[in-house]
């Protein structure tokens, strides 16, 4: 119960970080297509 309970968490933990990093991609690529907008 224990051992399943922590392969959920680690689950969803790399799901969240990966979430994270891909938001943060989008993020950073939208602000490049504004500066590039503005220029």
């Amino acid at each position: 119960m224990l051992g399943q309970r922590f392969s959920i968490s680690v689950l969803i933990t790399s799901y969240c970080s990966k979430a994270l990093v891909v938001l943060g991609e989008s993020v950073s690529m939208g602000g490049r297509l504004r500066k590039l907008k503005y220029e």
